[in-house]
């Protein structure tokens, strides 16, 4: 069966069931804008823009086709008090007086999770400011730095540090993650202060729901302005950062979109000063201050380049790219940040474009790379 036909089944399937469930629960989605006629408060505005993307984005797999601009939308922030109070569980948002669903993310599975079972009994706790920093499915580092970090920075810049300490904050797809907790004690955001999404948590009618819209371009990275202002309110916490970055990093990946021929290009990465990095045994912190640390970044595209964020503008970054999944995330993070972006297109893999156990739209397909071409595009790169 062809990608496209799977994929209008699945979701005429999931649009079919989010239509059942509005019925026999009666409750409706609502966006975070449309709170502004429920005693919403808009208290940030950013305006929207184009961001020019490398010319060969313009080739991308069909699921991420691209006109060579990354648009970003006007971002807000709302704070909203619930007249009659709500319930906020597992990815959802229930007011509880016209039963409306506020959708907060921008993934389906979120909706359709949202509207199974959406008033089921089990733990709670009340907490007066509830902050909502959610918006996407997935659960990836890569995800968490480029979205969701920056989104709750533009959050938190628009109440106090006493407002803070007093909150919760819902991030149930992150939670387990330790590089997630790391992240958000830097911000100040205490671990016993980060909800689950097990516990239901219960909103009085004084209380307070901050929800922003965002928080990506529709190539799923967070606008400029967000990241801008993440850097800002982490500026104190990071590592001091060299004056000169000098380091040279392959970041060799574990799972998924790991290079076949990996062990024929160690002897010349080696030869050429690159140290081979697996990321996974690295704390937030040491993950900085690498990326600090780094002139050269290369390896297939992975959630490690997410990591660029800290690099110093003038780092260099490189690329690998099965031909079935050229993701434009890093390309445009790297524009950003003013840091040099440079992409190969490898090869390999049976499955390209189609669907496999383990892979939609090859996006986990393992490309392999000509050495020579490699080589060739480094050398470039690091004598320029």
């Amino acid at each position: 069966m062809k990608i496209k036909i799977k994929d209008f089944v699945r979701h005429a399937y999931y649009g079919f069931r989010l239509l059942l469930h509005r019925i026999l629960y009666k409750v409706r989605f609502i966006e975070p804008a449309q709170l502004h006629d429920a005693e919403a408060l808009c208290v940030l505005e950013i305006q929207g823009g184009n961001l020019k993307l490398p010319t060969e984005y313009t080739h991308l797999s069909s699921s991420y086709g691209t006109n060579g601009n990354s648009t970003f939308a006007t971002e807000n922030v709302f704070i909203y008090t619930p007249s009659a109070g709500a319930i906020i569980h597992q990815g959802r948002f229930v007011e509880m007086s016209p039963n409306r669903l506020l959708n907060v993310g921008n993934q389906s599975n979120q909706r359709w999770r949202a509207l199974e079972h959406p008033y089921t009994p089990g733990p709670s706790h009340a907490a007066k400011t509830v902050i909502i920093p959610w918006g996407l499915g997935g659960a990836s580092y890569g995800d968490f730095v480029i979205q969701v970090l920056p989104k709750l920075a533009r959050l938190l810049s628009v109440i106090t540090s006493s407002e803070l300490r007093q909150a919760t904050v819902c991030l149930p797809f992150f939670y387990e993650n330790p590089w997630a907790l790391e992240y958000l004690r830097l911000l100040g955001i205490r671990t016993a202060q980060v909800q689950d999404g097990s516990h239901i948590i219960l909103v009085p009618p004084n209380g307070s729901v901050i929800v922003g819209s965002g928080p990506s371009s529709q190539h799923g990275i967070a606008c400029p302005h967000d990241i801008d202002q993440l850097l800002r309110q982490l500026a104190q916490k990071l590592p001091a950062a060299p004056s000169t970055p000098w380091r040279r990093l392959y970041i060799s990946r574990k799972i998924g979109r790991m290079m076949v021929n990996e062990a024929a290009l160690i002897d010349g990465l080696q030869s050429r000063g690159f140290e081979l990095i697996h990321l996974e045994g690295f704390s937030v912190t040491d993950q900085i201050r690498l990326f600090q640390e780094a002139a050269v970044v290369v390896g297939p595209h992975g959630a490690g380049h997410a990591n660029i964020m800290w690099s110093a503008p003038g780092t260099h970054l490189l690329e690998v790219f099965h031909p079935s999944w050229m993701h434009p995330c890093y390309a445009i993070l790297a524009k950003i940040r003013g840091i040099h972006h440079h992409s190969l297109v490898g090869f390999s893999g049976a499955a390209c474009g189609s669907w496999t156990r383990t892979s939609r739209f090859g996006i986990f397909e393992d490309p392999a790379i000509n050495p020579n071409i490699f080589f060739r595009k480094i050398d470039e790169i690091t004598h320029s």
